[in-house]
């Protein structure tokens, strides 16, 4: 995956990854959580997109002019995956509950279905990261249902 080595060297690929030569990665140190890929056969490439009911860190006023710099200070926007289509990716946002740093609930929705939004796969650039979490249950009989414990070291410093 490209790097950010200098401050005018522009992002390049993210969430497709490339092989040269085949690797086995064995020892659980390689990767923070499981992550699901997709392989394309013909060639050296992996995909690892977005899977329904998993909460992703999405990149907020992404553009394609961005350096380095802006990858840095960037804000996000915290999302579950609800819906995958072939061509897009339907994600619900979720907010932060105050004074609570890793419980995180679904944004309101007036009953239209207002606060989903697509991505479609043009944009799937926008994903910046999987954020392992534990959906609550039964938590203050059962009140916190519809919430979300994300793992505090994968969130985002700066959120919206």
């Amino acid at each position: 995956m490209a790097g950010c080595e200098s401050p005018n060297q522009q992002w390049q690929v993210l969430g497709i990854w490339f092989t040269t030569e085949n690797m086995i990665y064995d020892k659980p140190e390689f990767f923070s959580h499981i992550v699901s890929e997709r392989h394309h056969v013909r060639s050296k490439c992996f995909e690892i997109l977005p899977g329904i009911g998993e909460i992703w860190a999405v990149y907020k006023n992404w553009s394609a002019r961005w350096t380095c710099h802006d990858f840095k200070t960037c804000k996000f926007d915290i999302v579950e995956i609800r819906e995958q289509r072939e061509n897009s990716t339907m994600v619900w946002p979720l907010r932060q509950v105050p004074e609570v740093k890793s419980v995180f609930m679904p944004e309101q929705d007036d009953g239209t279905g207002s606060g989903t939004y697509k991505v479609p796969a043009s944009a799937y650039i926008l994903f910046s990261h999987k954020i392992p979490a534990i959906r609550l249950t039964d938590e203050c009989g059962g009140k916190l249902k519809v919430f979300w414990e994300l793992d505090p070291a994968s969130l985002p410093i700066l959120l919206t």
